[in-house]
């Protein structure tokens, strides 16, 4: 118990000893070394952005560790020498520090030395606290999250969790407002065409961009002429910059036709956020053969006709490839309101292509289940921007005829009610066909009334509609 309580009070004395060297050292302080530890800040906050590409809220709970351990002085030293640098790194920790830079060329006395082997420690030994870090997010929450998280699992110090609570304060208090306002760097990478590379026929665009406050567009240059990009996301992009908005990263287009030339091509890309453009970056290329020539459509079909609808087939050639078929349809009645809504990008409308041969399957439930003259066009793309175009029409047949089927879709539900009421107030119309169905009261014409025999029939107050006895009593008897 002696020797207990005579540490105790050695240790005590040793923390007001050193309390007073720093408070002497602080009121001492230079105006050269203030600006060296914010120059060393500076430095600390773009190798964790920069290169090891945290975001700001992760960088700010690190930094706040440092402060506390350091003070950025990457040749502070405490517990007479037991413990050094940044991290205060001590024990076999230390010694690993010192092989770690003799190994690969880093000066273990200088930041970027010791950053580096933070580095390293977090990719072996410590991967749990990177992947940590790697998640939090991108606010004043997220650098507490980050401040404590780094001082519990990484600097381990005694008292562990009101140091923790105390860094993490720091980081959210302190360094949250300096730091967490700076966006991370614009990266990019054209994968697509290569520089100096020939190509013959389709050219494409592929690449990807990342930005502290996301991707908003990408467009592109090709000898002048501008192409607006399609954006997608991109896992392995995201995996390996996770500080930044994910979802929009990657970015391809084939390059039309009439935008490219026999020989040298110049492609500029242009990616940002808002207003903040940034150039993506630049590449030459030349074009020995250009298609020219539009895809064939031949071999038209249609089969399988039936009240549910009927298939469209198709050959469609292309010199160099086709880009899709897609296959714009609707009825005779009422117009084109039954057109597939946005039918050039909608998946509804697109055919499935295998080889040569494309296939469409015409559905009534996709067309309001309307019966008659049906219309098809079939437009066929290939990748250069060129377009073929055949028609063609079928007329379906009528299915069944139900009673209270007001919408045609071969059930009876209160959606016909509801189908019934919009008719009267014209919002809805209905065919011929959908008429006869609904008119199911006994009385010739669409009135409130059918509506209301229809939610009857639903909820099972009438086994049968009054037309539906009208037509059975004037049956012939056999």
């Amino acid at each position: 118990m002696k020797r207990k309580k005579r540490n105790q009070v050695i240790g005590l004395m040793l923390t007001v000893v050193l309390t007073l060297q720093l408070q002497a050292g602080a009121a001492a302080l230079p105006v050269q070394a203030a600006n060296a530890a914010d120059a060393n800040q500076q430095q600390v906050f773009r190798f964790l952005t920069d290169e090891m590409k945290l975001n700001s809220a992760a960088a700010c709970g690190i930094m706040a560790n440092i402060e506390r351990e350091s003070g950025f002085n990457p040749k502070a030293s405490g517990s007479g020498g037991r413990f050094y640098g940044l991290i205060q790194w001590g024990g076999s920790r230390q010694t690993a520090l010192y092989t770690y830079c003799g190994q690969n060329g880093y000066d273990p006395n200088s930041i970027a030395g010791q950053l580096r082997y933070m580095e390293y420690e977090l990719n072996t030994d410590y991967t749990n606290v990177r992947d940590a870090l790697r998640t939090v997010a991108n606010t004043a929450d997220g650098a507490y999250q980050a401040g404590y998280v780094w001082c519990y699992y990484y600097e381990m110090p005694g008292d562990t969790y009101n140091v923790s609570v105390a860094r993490g304060n720091l980081a959210r208090d302190s360094y949250w407002p300096e730091f967490g306002r700076q966006v991370l760097p614009f990266r990019s990478n054209i994968e697509s065409p290569a520089n100096q590379q020939s190509y013959s026929g389709i050219v494409r665009i592929q690449g990807w961009a990342v930005y502290g406050d996301g991707i908003g567009t990408v467009t592109a240059k090709v000898n002048g002429h501008v192409l607006e990009l399609q954006q997608y996301s991109r896992q392995d992009v995201a995996a390996a910059y996770p500080g930044y908005p994910a979802g929009r990263e990657g970015f391809f287009a084939d390059i039309p036709a009439d935008c490219l030339q026999i020989g040298t091509n110049e492609l500029i890309i242009y990616a940002g956020s808002g207003q903040l453009q940034f150039e993506a970056g630049r590449v030459q290329f030349s074009c020995a053969e250009l298609d020219t020539a539009a895809p064939v459509i031949s071999d038209v079909a249609v089969s399988n006709v039936t009240e549910d609808g009927y298939q469209v087939t198709c050959t469609v050639t292309d010199d160099f490839g086709l880009r899709e078929v897609r296959f714009p349809t609707w009825t005779e009645y009422n117009g084109q309101d039954d057109l597939q809504k946005n039918w050039s990008v909608a998946e509804s409308a697109k055919g499935t292509v295998t080889g040569n041969q494309v296939v469409y399957q015409v559905r009534v439930q996709d067309h309001d289940y309307e019966s008659g003259l049906y219309y098809t066009h079939i437009y066929a793309y290939d990748r250069a921007g060129h377009q073929s175009v055949a028609v063609l029409s079928c007329t379906v047949p009528d299915s069944p005829l139900l009673y209270g089927d007001a919408n045609g879709d071969r059930s009876v539900a209160v959606d016909d009610a509801i189908r019934v009421l919009q008719v009267l107030i014209r919002l809805r119309g209905m065919n011929e066909r959908q008429t006869l169905a609904a008119d199911v009261d006994g009385v010739p014409g669409i009135e409130v009334a059918d509506a209301l025999c229809i939610l009857k029939k639903t909820v099972n107050l009438i086994q049968e509609f009054p037309v539906e006895r009208q037509v059975n009593e004037q049956q012939p008897v056999a």
